[in-house]
């Protein structure tokens, strides 16, 4: 256990020096700190702790593995299938001598702890892949499933066997069993298995295509085409290995992206041994109208249940652009295939309530930001991706489209699953895409009431830091994203610059040293790419109607600029950016001056501005809904 913590601190070490700013780490080598607080926090948090540090660490980078069989990459060479008659078809058509099958048709989760998991036990060494697929025949016994997985599972991987879990497959039609009861299923699984590897199955089925000879069991292209793909998961095409022996550590670009997601979204300052802050540099909002605010408990409460807290606004967003005011039913499932009530007679179908409209919606939303291998809160192409397989109400469009949201590829998607029919009415194209399946121009409407906004605030003092964060809470979630990058240029240079008349804009343009009030906000928009306004200007540019228009105090958004008068220059004037709100409903203000005991850059809640300008090629309408990244 020691020689394991030892390489989860290096690695955990490595990724927080490169990704997070610390409050109380200053150091001229920040890994060799951050290693000594790691090593502090390994020796104080608990098993539960340690368990998620292995989670988030358990692919790990080959250059932080040191020699000697504790730690060495090991090879599969010997695969072993548990499933029911889905199983029996990989079995039919396997040629690999290296497999071996405990497969039953019918069978469910009994038969799976008393004759499957016994058959196999002697079998389980070290080197051995355990490929789990069941769960088919009995959805409804899925918490005895996670049990008797995560139970085994643990005991098998301690004699260096690697465990996984291939989630069931999609179902196009069968008495006993719906593919909405199998998605709800899969992510159940994949949320509470911690001792086996969760193989994505179903997403990788829904967006490379398949078929069934039954609506249960797959033809034998596609059976072939499982069985490659399950071996290519595991790490191994041809069922042959190395002669290494040890625990396994396996990697590849897509495992670090994952692994560096999930440490984004942990919450770390929780553990007991954190003993320095981490800041957080985005604002996170989803435009919300007055009825719906009674319901955002309820949407935060679903957000935790399923795990995508992180992602709650979006969420919120959905809501927000899907329900009508005064129906409880506010992602309006009664309009989705997955209305539980649509078998019911016309006229006796019950109304959905709020609690079932949000937490179908949930399951749903959930499932496709697993889909999307939890993209980051501020890419939005991935983000749309997600919405667009929420709109779908299939997250196999996500793999589809391989996490990147087009038109084009959603109108295609679409088209396969209404065979090809076209919409006729003009408005509906226009508003929904050509195909006659739900809207493929989904996304940018649920995005223009969202809102990420991202502040590299490393810099700040803890003050300003404080002052621009609560500013941040509040800007409009319509804002244009060209007055944010105004504000990001401006913050870029707190405790850069020094104030200075005399010496502005040396020893250069592009890095200036020095700055007054003015160049200050020109050199901000000039080099946020508002080409007009330009960083040798002084206060008189900005009023003298050119490229500014003149607005009231009432009409301010943050990128727009405050002046002391319209009469005077140099030092009788002064000219600032302004960033939004306080929490005590202050003007805050980002500009260049000499006050509070520094010369340079300063956020504060300055009140002498009195006029107020905003430059002509601000267009504040929702556009893409996202302001970072």
């Amino acid at each position: 256990m020691k020689k394991r913590k030892k390489i989860v601190t290096t690695a955990l070490a490595s990724i927080l020096s490169a990704s997070l700013v610390f409050s109380s780490v200053q150091a001229k080598n920040i890994f060799d700190d951050l290693n000594e607080v790691i090593e502090n926090i390994m020796t104080q948090i608990d098993s539960k702790e340690y368990t998620l540090l292995q989670k988030v660490l358990n692919r790990t980078d080959d250059s932080l593995i040191g020699s000697g069989g504790d730690t060495a990459v090991e090879g599969i060479d010997k695969y072993i299938f548990i499933g029911d008659s889905r199983t029996e078809d990989l079995r039919d058509i396997n040629s690999d001598s290296n497999c071996i099958f405990q497969c039953l048709s019918s069978m469910g989760y009994s038969w799976m702890v008393n004759t499957a998991f016994p058959a196999v036990d002697s079998q389980v060494t070290s080197g051995t892949a355990v490929i789990i697929l069941m769960g088919v025949n009995d959805v409804y016994n899925i918490n005895n499933y996670i049990s008797a997985i995560n139970e085994k599972a643990a005991v098998w991987t301690e004699r260096g066997a690697n465990v996984y879990f291939a989630s069931v497959g999609p179902v196009d039609h069968d008495d006993y069993v719906t593919d909405s009861e199998v998605v709800d299923f899969n992510a159940t699984m994949h949320k509470n298995l911690t001792n086996a590897d969760f193989i994505d199955l179903y997403g990788y089925l829904k967006g490379n295509g398949y078929k069934t000879v039954d609506g249960l069991h797959y033809d034998s292209a596609t059976s072939q085409k499982i069985l490659s793909y399950l071996k290519k998961e595991i790490g191994s095409s041809t069922g042959g290995g190395s002669t290494g022996s040890g625990n396994k550590v396996w990697w590849s670009s897509e495992n670090r992206e994952s692994a560096l997601l999930t440490y984004q979204m942990t919450n770390w300052t929780a553990f007991t041994g954190m003993g320095v802050t981490l800041y957080s540099d985005s604002k996170i909002t989803a435009k919300i109208s007055e009825d719906l605010k009674p319901y955002v408990k309820k949407m935060e409460d679903a957000a935790s249940k399923y795990g995508f807290s992180t992602y709650k606004e979006l969420f919120k967003a959905i809501a927000e652009y899907r329900h009508i005011p005064g129906d409880p039913d506010i992602f309006r499932i009664v309009d989705t295939g997955l209305n539980p009530y649509k078998d019911e007679e016309p006229g006796k179908m019950p109304q959905i309530t709020s609690n079932e409209s949000i937490d179908i919606a949930a399951k749903l939303f959930a499932s496709c930001i697993r889909a999307a291998n939890f993209p980051a809160v501020n890419d939005t192409k991935k983000l749309k991706a997600v919405l667009q397989g929420f709109e779908f109400e299939n997250e196999g469009y996500i793999i589809f489209c391989d996490y990147i949201y087009t038109l084009e590829n959603a109108e295609e998607y679409a088209s396969r699953l209404c065979d090809g029919k076209l919409r006729t009415n003009e408005e509906e194209i226009r508003s929904k895409g050509k195909y006659d399946y739900r809207d493929q121009k989904f996304p940018d409407k649920v995005l223009k009431y969202y809102s990420v906004i991202d502040i590299n605030n490393g810099n700040l003092s803890g003050s300003a830091q404080q002052l621009l964060t609560e500013a941040m809470g509040s800007w409009p979630s319509n804002m244009d994203e060209h007055r944010k990058a105004v504000i990001e240029k401006g913050v870029s240079l707190y405790g850069k610059v020094t104030y200075s008349m005399d010496q502005r804009l040396q020893p250069s343009m592009d890095n200036p040293r020095y700055l007054d009030c003015s160049s200050f906000v020109g050199w901000s928009f000039y080099y946020a790419g508002i080409k007009d306004v330009l960083p040798h200007w002084t206060t008189g540019n900005f009023v003298d109607g050119s490229s500014f228009r003149s607005i009231s105090h009432d009409e301010l958004i943050p990128g727009d600029v405050g002046l002391k008068n319209t009469i005077a220059s140099g030092g009788s004037n002064h000219v600032g950016i302004y960033l939004g709100k306080s929490a005590s409903g202050q003007d805050v203000w980002l500009h260049c001056t000499t006050s509070e005991g520094f010369s340079g850059v300063h956020i504060n809640t300055y009140g002498n501005f009195r006029i107020f300008y905003c430059h002509k090629s601000f267009v504040d309408n929702p556009g893409d809904g996202i302001l970072g990244g």
